[in-house]
């Protein structure tokens, strides 16, 4: 009776193997860049989730250091406002084609994350969202710099939004007046 149960349960295993391998090989199973409802709600929560739970409970030792967070704001701007933006800042163009489409780090939603699960989305990015690992790129104090600046997002002087907004020449910058000569460059 008990073999017999176990040999089921084996069957039934191996039947949804193959049924998943077929699927799988048939191509039926779209992965384009767009909107898949409630798959996505999952996956944004599993995400979330696995965060949680690999992430380190360590708080960022460079919190309150304004130079860190200067050198965070230049990270932000050179690795992170393309996709996220930031308040007063939209992303760039691209960004609209990514999916799951990349989340308000000024939104209350990422701002209850841990000090641990920033640094862990950071420095390990998130599978399959476009989200890349800085921590190949970047070292350990560089990463908690950007942390420190996420958590400053919400409350940025204009100062700080200035130095976010694109500059004339890049995109999403305001174009130039027409038939204004261009900026001169001083030579040193």
């Amino acid at each position: 009776m008990r073999r017999a149960f176990l040999l089921g349960v084996v069957a039934a295993i191996a039947a949804e193997a193959v049924v998943a391998a077929a699927v799988i090989a048939s191509g039926v199973v779209d992965v384009a860049a767009r909107p898949h409802g409630p798959a996505d709600r999952v996956l944004a929560y599993a995400s979330t989730r696995s965060l949680a739970r690999h992430a380190s409970d360590a708080r960022n030792p460079l919190a309150g250091d304004a130079a860190a967070l200067r050198r965070g704001l230049e990270h932000y701007r050179d690795d992170c406002l393309v996709c996220h933006g930031a308040p007063g800042a939209h992303p760039d163009e691209l960004a609209g084609g990514l999916h799951p489409h990349p989340p308000d780090l000024a939104s209350p939603g990422i701002q209850a994350f841990t000090d641990g699960m920033l640094y862990r989305a950071v420095a390990g990015g998130i599978d399959s969202t476009g989200m890349p690992a800085f921590g190949k790129t970047h070292p350990p104090e560089a990463i908690w710099s950007i942390v420190a600046f996420l958590r400053h997002l919400p409350a940025l002087t204009p100062e700080e939004r200035q130095a976010l907004a694109p500059k004339e020449g890049e995109e999403g910058a305001p174009a130039a007046a027409e038939g204004a000569a261009p900026a001169q460059q001083s030579s040193s």
